[in-house]
């Protein structure tokens, strides 16, 4: 595995589930080095570098293909990319990609990708009453008409408290400082949608529903693809 961190040695010692919040920024992180820390601790012989090797296979996300194929321009060893939220790849032998409608035969292949980690699931002793309806996502993918006055009046009169779980942005004025993407034990309902435009986020896989099936919480849904 082929991966840019500051500080690699600490970074191979992580684990996704305990150091969940390590893994709620940076599509290489969620896809290179979660991947290499569960399948080396499932026993496989797997390495990780910020080099590129000269033998072997290397896997690699997106982000890192200009960069390794500009320094690999005359040989390099066998590579598979991992195509998250980008486009398709020009040089790789092979690519993963999060949506099955991207998978082409020979070429590029589906495989499921990771949820959430450290996921914990719903208390199941809330029963069936809706008392708090979450978002958990990046503030930007948050549909306008959910951060409105309206919106809160029409959760408020019907004593339903909103839980808008976003990453370090500012909304309703005040500072999400810490996410909790991992914990759904007092959510009832999830919004699991990137917005109310179709087609909205094409390329994005359906995250947000995956773990809130996980979870034991009930997801309202937009018509998205995946």
């Amino acid at each position: 595995f082929t991966a840019v961190e500051k500080d690699l040695e600490r970074a191979s010692h992580l684990d996704p589930d305990r150091d969940w919040a390590e893994f709620t920024g940076g599509a290489e992180r969620v896809w290179i080095l979660q991947t290499y820390l569960r399948l080396k601790a499932a026993g496989y012989p797997v390495r990780i570098s910020s080099d590129i090797p000269e033998e072997g296979m290397v896997v690699l996300h997106r982000q890192s293909e200009l960069d390794y194929f500009s320094r690999r321009w005359l040989w390099f060893p066998a590579t598979v990319t991992t195509n998250a939220d980008t486009g398709v790849y020009r040089w790789a032998d092979a690519e993963i990609v999060q949506d099955p409608s991207k998978a082409v035969p020979g070429r590029a292949y589906y495989i499921p990708f990771w949820p959430q980690p450290g996921l914990v699931p719903r208390d199941r002793s809330r029963g069936s009453v809706i008392r708090k309806v979450g978002f958990k996502g990046s503030a930007q993918r948050l549909a306008p008409a959910l951060t409105s006055e309206d919106w809160q009046h029409f959760l408020q009169i019907r004593g339903i408290e909103w839980d808008y779980d976003v990453r370090i942005q500012e909304v309703y004025g005040e500072l999400a400082n810490r996410v909790r993407w991992n914990d759904y034990a007092d959510i009832d309902l999830i919004i699991a949608l990137h917005g109310f435009k179709y087609p909205a986020q094409v390329h994005k896989p359906p995250s947000k529903l995956v773990n809130a099936w996980l979870a034991g919480v009930p997801a309202i849904l937009g018509p998205e693809p995946s």
